[in-house]
């Protein structure tokens, strides 16, 4: 049996499978070291790149199919600047197989960026580093997304055109960033890595398919179309990559500065006792040290599906 779901105009969107996790989704941060002084090359190649009429999508940005969301950063102030790629794609499809390592390969040697000449700025290949992927992974602590997220191309705020140039929504822009937020060591440690490992009682927990009611509630308030937080573990200790596409930042942070949703107000009270910098995701100015290079939305991307509160997907998938 099938079930349909309708989107936020009122339309009906599309035909649903019964079983919900015949649809997860996959997400997945690449980074990759870039050769020194590489940094204005990069940019040209995805500029050059993402002007392409025939890129009008993230899986013609990408060149792997079934790719939701896509975006692309840099980071070049530290002694180890880096590409990262964020993607948000299906588990199954065609172009590459959806592990973490093969992607990362994927994008290296035969993406569009690579045909373009990317491959001669990245430092050597035994460096990259693929974080995430389905969300059952302990990798992956949050992904959420707003029920009436953008589809197709947008504009990003404070550009001069949009990232993806073909059919943008008239209006519309988004702001894309890409915070890194490092773990007090000791007890806050072992708590973020005991509650990644840890299987939730709720399809609204840590991990999420869509949202619970109160999760729905913030996430409209605040316009944040999509939220992925990943738990990054190296020899330096644990860091949390936090992915946000919004309607904009400023009303993000009006959003938890006037509101006594309980989400809002527990995240805020556990992010003060777990990091060692917490101003850098709950006060003004967000970080910019990732800087934006490119982002592609897909024209069917997962937006209106709800899970009811149920078994968590660890438990449902023997995990």
């Amino acid at each position: 049996m099938e079930e349909r779901t309708r989107d936020g105009d009122g339309d009906a969107d599309e035909t649903l499978p019964a079983n919900p996790f015949e649809r997860l989704t996959s997400v997945v941060l690449v980074r990759e070291p870039i050769r020194s002084n590489a940094a204005g090359s990069i940019r040209d190649v995805v500029a050059h790149v993402s002007s392409d009429r025939s890129v009008d999508g993230p899986s013609a940005l990408t060149g792997i199919d079934g790719v939701h969301t896509a975006s692309i950063f840099l980071e070049e102030s530290s002694d180890d600047p880096t590409l990262t790629w964020y993607l948000e794609l299906e588990l199954t499809g065609t172009g590459s197989d959806r592990t973490g390592a093969s992607i990362a390969r994927h994008l290296r040697t035969q993406s569009p960026l690579s045909d373009a000449g990317l491959g001669e700025h990245l430092a050597t290949s035994d460096r990259a580093r693929a974080i995430g992927g389905t969300l059952s992974s302990e990798a992956v602590l949050t992904h959420a997304w707003h029920p009436e997220r953008p589809r197709a191309s947008v504009a990003v705020a404070e550009r001069d055109a949009p990232v993806i140039s073909p059919a943008v929504s008239a209006g519309q822009s988004v702001e894309v960033a890409l915070v890194e937020l490092r773990v007090k060591p000791g007890v806050a440690s072992w708590l973020v890595e005991w509650m990644a490992a840890s299987p939730h009682e709720s399809s609204g927990g840590w991990i999420e398919r869509s949202t619970t009611a109160w999760e729905e509630a913030i996430l409209r308030a605040e316009g944040m179309y999509t939220e992925t937080i990943f738990l990054d573990r190296s020899a330096d200790g644990v860091r949390l990559l936090q992915f946000m596409e919004a309607d904009s930042f400023e009303r993000v942070y009006e959003a938890y500065a006037n509101t006594w949703n309980p989400m809002a107000r527990g995240t805020a009270f556990a992010l003060k006792r777990l990091l060692e910098r917490p101003e850098r995701i709950l006060e003004r100015p967000l970080p910019a040290e990732n800087e934006l290079l490119a982002h592609a939305v897909g024209s069917n991307r997962p937006r209106t599906w709800r899970l009811r509160r149920e078994p968590s997907m660890r438990s449902r998938r023997g995990t």
